[in-house]
């Protein structure tokens, strides 16, 4: 099999590149030369910008398969900006090569905060530029011949500390408030079963060809979250709830997503990939005791 993959130098991509199979042909796009802790065989690296792809037919079009992890994740870019990294490149591949099929990795950011209950069936409502953005690329994706989509939640693991740190440092001041409410749940998936998910697609088009899958393994609540970061750095619980709107008064614009995300509950379901026959490895609760391990 012949597989062209975007965003492997990226955070998901080194979770990916260990568990492919080294039997399979490869082409990393890549907008440096950069080395990997694991390197595959047979692998090619086509050095250029997400961009520059409508350049590189000649180089692309012996792949058929395409791994799809390269995105802009912001929420302070513009919709432009975003369209320009997340939507455009698709919309360039597929003038150079419809007949493919693509694994492409989304995000639950589709769906916007308006749901509790999450299922693949829940309309897509994006309240960011970003979750916008990855809509349209959604719509760009289910025009290949073949498809599959996978919709993580908010990823908790080694390396993926943004969020998670400004909680950290907020509760070392004892400046955290509990936000909107204690209750509130927040979901999320370790990097390495969003990349064990990769593979699980790949290695199984019969159950996964033109699908979307929430990948999504617990929902806990606010409490039981700050609750384990205090247990493991001994810090002090916090003492009282503040509304989310007024939070957001405290804190200003730029951390406005990261309260939604821990104010408003979500519970994201994984049922219709579960049914497939495939199984989480590693629970929420790994992952943030890893971040936290990177933690002073």
């Amino acid at each position: 099999m012949d597989i062209f993959i975007t965003g492997a130098s990226g955070k998901l991509g080194r979770y990916l590149l260990p568990l492919l199979n080294p039997e399979h042909h490869y082409c990393i796009l890549a907008r440096q030369p950069v080395t990997f802790d694991y390197e595959l065989n047979s692998t090619k690296y086509l050095i250029c910008d997400l961009k520059e792809i409508k350049d590189k037919k000649d180089e692309i079009t012996d792949y058929d398969v395409f791994l799809w992890l390269a995105s802009k994740v912001s929420y302070e870019s513009t919709y432009k900006e975003l369209y320009e990294v997340n939507v455009k490149p698709l919309e360039d591949l597929l003038e150079i090569k419809r007949d493919i099929r693509i694994i492409y990795v989304s995000s639950i950011s589709v769906y916007g905060f308006h749901s509790e209950n999450i299922t693949e069936e829940t309309e897509l409502k994006p309240e960011t530029e970003y979750g916008k953005s990855k809509k349209a690329a959604e719509d760009v994706v289910k025009q290949f011949r073949s498809y599959t989509i996978l919709r993580p939640a908010i990823m908790i693991g080694r390396n993926y500390s943004e969020g998670f740190k400004e909680v950290y440092n907020l509760l070392k001041k004892n400046f955290y408030f509990y936000m909107g409410s204690k209750h509130s749940r927040i979901p999320f998936v370790h990097p390495k079963d969003v990349a064990r998910a990769i593979v699980y697609s790949l290695e199984n088009p019969s159950l996964t060809v033109n699908q979307h899958y929430n990948v999504s393994q617990a929902a806990p609540t606010q409490e039981e979250i700050i609750s384990l970061v205090c247990r493991e750095k001994n810090l002090h619980l916090p003492r009282y709830t503040l509304p989310a709107w007024l939070v957001k008064l405290l804190f200003g614009k730029k951390k406005r997503h990261l309260i939604d995300q821990l104010s408003k509950t979500r519970i994201v379901s994984s049922e219709k990939l579960i049914k497939t026959g495939f199984i989480f490895e590693k629970t929420w609760e790994e992952g943030a005791k890893e971040i936290l391990s990177q933690f002073d």
